[in-house]
């Protein structure tokens, strides 16, 4: 008799880079939850990225994986990952604008990583253009 294989081990090798995916997002996550918990809220090895920023990505990823399970595995980890980079530099760039209400006043460095942080950002239209990004009511309460 042939043993059935386990139900996890066969959702892997189904969906490897969600898997993958899922396990980077979650070492990411503990990771930046240990670094906070040291007092260390900008990461210096990471040339001084706040640790919640990679909360918020683990996050999103964790969800972007989790909603397009129908999808097929690559769409889950490619839609994933640019709806949470764009959200995240959507983010950055609102808070920028939050020190500088008027873009043309920027100094240059701070103004091209703005242009940046916007066209990154415009990439989350790629999900709403194919239907696999939604506004709902929840949505735009966060």
């Amino acid at each position: 008799m042939i043993p059935k294989p386990h139900r996890f081990a066969n959702h892997i090798a189904r969906r490897p880079l969600s898997c993958a995916s899922a396990i980077f997002a979650v070492l990411l996550m503990l990771y930046s939850l240990y670094q906070l918990h040291l007092g260390n809220t900008y990461l210096d090895s990471f040339n001084w990225i706040d640790g919640t920023t990679f909360i918020m990505i683990g996050v999103l990823l964790l969800r972007g994986i989790s909603s397009l399970w129908r999808e097929s595995d690559l769409q889950a980890v490619s839609i994933a990952l640019v709806g949470a980079l764009s959200f995240v530099f959507a983010y950055e760039a609102i808070y920028k604008l939050a020190f500088f209400i008027f873009p043309w006043r920027m100094p240059p460095a701070e103004l091209r990583e703005f242009v940046i942080q916007v066209a990154i950002a415009l990439t989350a239209s790629v999900g709403f253009a194919f239907g696999t990004f939604r506004v709902s009511a929840i949505s735009w309460f966060f």
